[in-house]
């Protein structure tokens, strides 16, 4: 009898714990998509806590981290994302098969060297697409995956193909920014970020009227704390296209 009801102890335990992981993931991730990534981060170390293994607390951290850098600038923000890619490389030796880790493992390579001025690593570059390719192949209604797509042949199609194309990085297309941008938008209508950058690709290929229909999208997104330097941006390049139109 003492036997069973160790049992009965040890699995109510572990359904305990493993009902508080979900819990505490949920309201990171709430958190998360609100734009409050110290709250979400708290929740995730809390189900850290509880259970260290677990791939899908292993990439919110990542993912958690992957945002909170983008407060910082310098050192402090290279050690974000250092400390955000441990993260994920964890949660994928842990689990192979999350779209959402190799998501934010692209995410977190391109932050850490795609987007740095006069960049020439062609071997991240190549490594981000293949994180690319990964999470297409897994879950391709991914939106962020669809967006550092866009900023991915935005970025690399920018250099000679004759410089990249031996790196493998060839199938970069300056042709293919604005659908990889619009179909991050279809995905997730809610972030300001997809619709000011979809807007600002728009105004370099001289579209001036999609740019404005754009990023007055972006101006009119929900108040979120996600949301807010982006609906800033887009008000004030609408405040410079209408003033130019008006000299």
């Amino acid at each position: 009898m003492r036997k069973v009801i160790t049992i009965y102890i040890v699995a109510f335990a572990v359904f305990s714990f493993a009902d508080s992981v979900d819990e505490l993931l949920k309201i990171g991730d709430h958190f998360l998509n609100r734009g409050e990534w110290q709250e979400a981060l708290q929740r995730y170390h809390r189900a850290y806590a509880i259970d260290s293994e677990n791939p899908y607390v292993l990439y919110r951290l990542g993912a958690g981290y992957n945002r909170l850098a983008l407060n910082f600038s310098g050192k402090i923000k290279n050690d974000t994302l250092r400390l955000a890619n441990s993260y994920i490389t964890s949660a994928l030796r842990n689990e192979r098969n999350i779209a959402e880790a190799h998501c934010e493992l692209a995410y977190n390579l391109t932050l850490m060297s795609l987007l740095h001025e006069n960049w020439e690593d062609f071997a991240i570059a190549r490594r981000i697409k293949e994180e690319i390719d990964w999470t297409l192949k897994l879950d391709p209604d991914i939106a962020l995956i669809h967006f550092i797509y866009g900023i991915w042949h935005k970025v690399v199609s920018e250099v000679s193909i004759l410089k990249r194309k031996p790196h493998g990085l060839g199938d970069a297309s300056k042709e293919e920014i604005i659908p990889e941008f619009k179909k991050a938008v279809q995905l997730d209508p809610e972030k300001a970020q997809y619709w000011l950058q979809l807007g600002l690709q728009y105004l370099e290929t001289g579209d001036t009227t999609s740019a404005l229909k754009f990023l007055q999208r972006a101006m009119n997104s929900k108040p979120l704390p996600i949301n807010k330097p982006y609906i800033e941006s887009a008000e004030q390049m609408i405040r410079n296209l209408t003033d130019e139109d008006n000299n």
